[in-house]
């Protein structure tokens, strides 16, 4: 009796759809782009709108994460890796050459593990130890957000 109870007084939360997830993400990374290249930095509204930007990269990676089950991983995994090399152009414009590389790298090496977490997941020490390995290339490799 107590269940049905529970359950007759939950709230039900609105769902988000794919696409929605993404206009939010992209909306939030905008404002973080703006935020970070255009307005002073250490002001109330630089550290709300950066504040606010900080959803998008947890929004892209869970949806590189949720299109992995939907979507071969030989057709995702070039085109991220393209688009990660066409935008470390003008990612080093901005940024000049300061060591880190552009998300889309960090997100493609999530699709690795996933990838490798797929393939490997029967033996958990060789797949740990190779999730752990793309952990440590990424650390090396100085992509943003590392790992």
């Amino acid at each position: 009796a107590s269940l049905q109870s529970a359950s007759e007084h939950s709230i039900l939360l609105p769902s988000l759809s794919g696409s929605a997830l993404k206009v939010i993400a992209l909306v939030s990374m905008v404002t973080d782009h703006c935020a970070y290249y255009l307005m002073e930095h250490g002001t109330l509204l630089y550290e709300v709108m950066r504040c606010f930007g900080r959803i998008a990269f947890p929004v892209f990676a869970f949806l590189i994460a949720e299109g992995f089950w939907h979507t071969e991983t030989d057709e995702v995994l070039p085109v991220l890796l393209g688009f990660a090399v066409v935008s470390e152009v003008p990612w080093y414009l901005l940024n000049g050459a300061d060591g880190a590389h552009n998300v889309l790298f960090t997100l493609a090496l999530g699709v690795m593990a996933l990838a490798a977490f797929e393939t490997l997941k029967k033996d958990g020490i060789l797949c740990g130890a190779v999730i752990l390995s793309i952990a440590g290339f990424a650390t090396w490799l100085g992509v943003d957000y590392e790992w």
